[in-house]
């Protein structure tokens, strides 16, 4: 049979059956004739089960119809029709499973479509942009990790989100553009927050109280509901309820802005700026930060390292030079707002009444006890009245005890002797008002000139500009310095704050360090440096050989270089320094008979064997025994053999990479650690008095017979007296006494407005200054005290 007829007995119509389009009319018909019968009532049926149409109109207000095909229930589950129309209700994670194979399955459909129209007669190159273009359009891979691989992309995104496998620098390039790019945005959030957040306080506090029901009535029953509903119809007419809902909705956005900063990493110092801004903030409300924000922040700072200060200051130190500018007008700032309050204050002395003769006691005044202090009547006349003594005379009335024998009418014991009466003091009293009321108008008078000439102003603008030397100051010591220049700037800080750390006048023949230090000085100032003369000696008698000068130059300098870090352990110190010796002898002593030279070769090779005995302890000790191979492999002139130093280091190397690394140590500057700026007056008090307390009691433990060596004498040196515990000791009682005195300068930079912090600061300044017995800094006490007396007085 040919094809031909086949395909017309393949679509041969049967002529017994009718056809299709003759079936639906009958179907048609049959469906009109049972709808014009009549139908009997009959009793009602259970509605039938609702289609996806019909879940979707009646989902009402209290659910979400989705834009992917289903309806949020809102507890977790969401009905969804799948592929034969079934509708089914699951939990959301099924749903998403579904969507996600139905955008896969469409996907490869478009693409396969579009392959064949616009790709199908491409080259190579072309067609593999073309199919990197339509697939990145499309999102391909994104929709295929959806539906087959959301496994592998959360623990892809898990990993980089903790930190176990970091992101690229240009990922976290890319997100920190999107960063920067929110600071705008949350700044405007924040600001419309805050004028919503003034706006519902102002309209809160400026309602009419008219219909307001009062306090709420006791228990949950019918007169609770109606105070509610009075309540909050009251509420609505005010606009308290639409002034708290529109700060609500900005609180709710900010949050979400808040919510994104937090999940992108920052890879700049003013994304890291920004987190901590939005961090500050949460601080200053009292509330908790964003979730997720100190988390990350912690990850963009260890991932934020050398590669980013590099990325922020790609031209070496130029940051820290540009501080350096900076900080070099700041310091000119500041030395001439204080020249200017040294003027006004020399203006201001000039000015000042002189101390009245009312304030000097006399002889005559030793009867009176008047002053706090008694002094011999020789010595009493002309000396000053002071503070201590007004204080004193100020205390209460003077009055005069008498004494007279016991009278019958006083009914004491019969021992009972004598009766001490007292009796007003006029002669005291009077010369004790005249002296009260001269020193007050003394003292008044001075503080009138003090203000007239050293202004509130100029004291602020010196302060200021104090205060942002030293803020410089601080940013440039936390930066690293690489380059020369970068550690002038320092060096050039370091002088301004610290000039007893160079030697500025050494003598006309220096010590070395004396030398070294000057030198420092002149490299800071940029001044020439001016030529010491060396401090002739007699030649010796016979001169080693010019090479084994050399070599023994060699020799000093790499035993010095491997001594120069402390934290070579004590044995192996003890060992170079003696092989280093030895070596020394050998090549500079004149002596070359052979027994002498035999001698000093074997010192050499005995202090060799002993050094390699010594096992390193750390890198340091590695280090050390590095240094020592150049003299050993210079020729070969006392018969060493490299390759010994070389298999000890290798052994050395070995044996600490199988240690367990060390945990990281807490660092040993309590200042550092304690975040001054932010601690309270009373908080800063209670810091204050127990570092002095404790330090008190570390000094004294420190001189106790536990905390001395055993073979500790008063001939030994000061660093010999202490065994490991009064180290411990002595260094705790000098680190808090840094803490006391960094306290001490934080309380002193404060300026409290309320009394009971000002007098909390005045309690703590009060020790130090009358330790110090600094006439300037008492002067200056007495003025705040006066100020909080003056401020007391005023109710302020």
């Amino acid at each position: 049979m040919s094809l031909r007829a086949s395909l017309k007995n393949l679509i041969r119509r049967d002529a017994e059956r009718p056809s299709l389009r003759e079936r639906a009319a009958d179907l048609q018909a049959d469906l009109s004739r049972v709808a014009r019968q009549p139908v009997e009532p009959a009793a009602p049926a259970a509605d039938p089960a609702p289609d996806f149409a019909d879940q979707v109109a009646q989902a009402g207000p209290d659910h979400d119809v989705l834009a992917g095909g289903g309806i949020d229930h809102r507890d977790g589950t969401v009905s969804y029709a799948d592929a034969s129309g079934k509708v089914s209700r699951r939990p959301m994670a099924h749903w998403i499973g579904f969507n996600a194979l139905q955008m896969h399955n469409r996907v490869r459909g478009e693409i396969g479509r579009r392959r064949v129209f616009e790709a199908n007669r491409l080259p190579g190159d072309e067609h593999e942009a073309w199919e990197a273009r339509i697939r990145r359009e499309l999102r391909s891979d994104a929709v295929h990790a959806l539906a087959f691989r959301h496994g592998r992309a959360f623990e892809a995104a898990q990993a980089i989100r903790t930190g176990v496998e970091p992101a690229t620098q240009a990922l976290r390039e890319q997100a920190d553009a999107e960063l920067l790019a929110l600071a705008p945005v949350w700044e405007g959030a924040v600001d419309f927050y805050q004028r919503l957040s003034d706006e519902e306080s102002l309209i809160g506090e400026t309602a009419s109280e008219d219909s307001w029901p009062g306090p709420a009535p006791d228990g949950a029953g019918p007169e609770w509901r109606a105070w509610f509903q009075q309540k909050e119809d009251w509420r609505e007419r005010s606009g308290v309820a639409s002034a708290e809902e529109a700060a609500g909705e900005a609180g709710t956005a900010l949050h979400k802005i808040e919510i994104q900063i937090a999940e992108l990493p920052a890879a700049s110092l003013a994304g890291l700026k920004l987190k901590a801004r939005v961090g500050q903030r949460s601080d200053d409300i009292g509330v908790e930060w964003p979730e997720g924000l100190s988390e990350g922040l912690a990850r963009d700072l260890l991932a934020f390292g050398a590669d980013g200060l590099a990325n922020e200051n790609s031209a070496g130190d130029a940051l820290l030079l540009q501080l350096g500018r900076q900080f070099e007008a700041a310091r000119k700032r500041e030395t001439a707002a204080c020249d200017a309050c040294n003027v006004a204050q020399e203006e201001a002395n000039r000015h000042m009444l002189e101390r009245p003769a009312a304030l000097l006691f006399r002889a005559s005044d030793h009867p009176l006890r008047l002053g706090k202090f008694l002094t011999h009547p020789d010595h009493l006349e002309g000396t000053k009245v002071t503070a201590d003594d007004i204080a004193w005379m100020k205390r209460k009335p003077y009055v005069r005890e008498v004494r007279r024998p016991v009278r019958p009418e006083d009914s004491l014991p019969a021992d009972a002797h004598t009766v001490v009466e007292t009796y007003p003091w006029p002669e005291a009293q009077e010369r004790a008002d005249e002296i009260v009321t001269a020193w007050e108008a003394w003292r008044a008078e001075r503080n009138r000139v003090q203000d007239e000439y050293v202004t509130p102003a100029l004291d602020d603008a010196a302060n200021q500009a104090g205060e942002q030397a030293t803020d410089l100051a601080l940013r440039i010591a936390a930066l690293p310095a690489h380059t020369v220049a970068g550690f002038r700037v320092k060096l050039r800080a370091l002088a301004c704050y610290n000039p007893s750390f160079f030697y500025l006048n050494p003598p006309e023949l220096p010590d070395a360090d004396q030398a070294l230090s000057h030198s420092l000085w002149r490299d800071v100032r940029d001044e020439a440096a001016l030529a010491i003369e060396p401090i002739m000696t007699p030649a010796p008698a016979a001169e080693p050989s010019t090479v084994f000068v050399t070599i023994a130059d060699g020799a000093r300098s790499a035993a010095d270089d491997a001594l120069s870090d402390n934290r070579v352990s004590a044995d192996l110190r003890k060992a170079v320094e003696a092989h280093r010796d030895a070596t020394l002898a050998m090549l500079l002593e004149t002596d070359e008979s052979n027994e002498a030279s035999n001698a000093r070769c074997g010192a050499v090779e005995q202090t060799g064997v002993a050094l390699r005995a010594v096992p390193a302890r750390s890198l340091a000790d590695v280090r050390c025994k590095l240094t020592l191979l150049l003299p050993e492999i210079l020729p070969d002139v006392n018969g060493s053999v490299p390759t010994a130093f070389l298999e000890n280091i290798r052994e050395d190397v070995d044996r600490l990479a199988q240690q367990p690394e060390a945990a990281p140590r807490i660092g040993t500057n309590l200042v550092d650690q304690i975040d001054f700026a932010s601690a309270t007056l009373e908080d800063l008090r209670a810091l204050y008095d127990l570092a002095g307390t404790v330090g008190d009691v570390a000094y004294a433990m420190a001189w106790t017979g536990a905390a001395h060596a055993n073979d500790w004498s008063r001939q030994s040196h000061p660093g010999d007296h202490h065994n490991a515990a009064g180290k411990l000791m002595q260094w705790l009682g000098e680190a808090l006494a840094d803490v006391a005195d960094a306290t001490r300068k934080e309380v002193h930079r404060r300026r409290p407005d309320t009394p009971s912090d000002r007098e909390t600061r005045l309690t703590i300044l009060s020790r130090p200054v009358i330790q110090n017995g600094d006439p300037d800094e008492t002067e200056a006490f007495a003025r705040d005290l006066a100020a909080h007396v003056e401020a007391e007085r005023a109710g302020r």
